[in-house]
C-alpha cells in the first residue's frame, strides 16, 4: 500500500526521487522490497562506515544518492582528536578534528550529498572553506589506517 502510493506520488510528479532515511538496515530492508527507492540518507562517520556497509550491501542496486550528516557525532569528534594528537602526522594526517572530518566526510562521499552542522558563523566559514578545497581521496585510506592502528572499534 504505501510503496503503490509513492509510485504514484512520482508518477505525478509530485516527488523526483524517493528515498529512505534511517538505519542501514531499514535502508538494506527498502532496497530489497522495491527498486522505487533511489536514494538513502544516513548517519556517517569514519567509526561507523555506514557508507561503505550500505555499498557493499546493495551493490546490485548502484547506482543511488547518498546523503550523510552526523560526521562531528561527538564519539567520533573526540576519537579523532585522540588519534590525531598520537599519531596523526605519520598517517599524513593534520589538523584540527573538524577539518579531518569534513574532508573525510567529503571525500567518502564525492558524489552524494554531506550535510555538515553549522550553528555558528566560524561553523559556517570553516565548512565553506573545506567544501571549496580540492579533496584528497587517501584521506579516507589514512584515517581507516590510523584508526586501525590505535585499534580503535569501527561499529560493524
Amino acid at each position: 500500500m504505501v510503496i503503490e502510493e509513492l509510485q504514484r506520488i512520482q508518477k505525478d510528479g509530485l516527488a523526483g526521487v524517493v528515498s529512505i532515511a534511517g538505519s542501514i538496515d531499514s535502508i538494506s530492508a527498502g532496497f530489497s522490497t522495491s527498486t522505487l527507492f533511489q536514494g538513502a540518507q544516513f548517519e556517517d562517520t569514519p567509526f561507523l562506515q555506514n557508507l561503505r556497509k550500505l555499498l557493499q550491501e546493495n551493490r546490485a542496486r548502484q547506482p543511488y544518492f547518498a546523503v550523510t550528516h552526523s560526521v562531528f557525532e561527538p564519539s567520533a569528534w573526540s576519537n579523532v582528536d585522540m588519534l590525531l594528537r598520537n599519531s596523526g602526522r605519520r598517517f599524513g594526517l593534520e589538523g584540527q578534528p573538524s577539518e579531518i572530518l569534513i574532508r573525510y566526510a567529503l571525500a567518502n562521499n564525492p558524489t552524494g550529498t554531506v550535510l555538515l552542522s553549522m550553528f555558528a558563523r566560524a561553523h559556517i566559514l570553516e565548512n565553506c572553506t573545506r567544501a571549496a578545497e580540492q579533496i584528497d581521496p587517501a584521506i579516507v585510506q589514512r584515517l581507516d589506517k590510523l584508526i586501525a592502528q590505535q585499534a580503535l572499534p569501527v561499529n560493524k
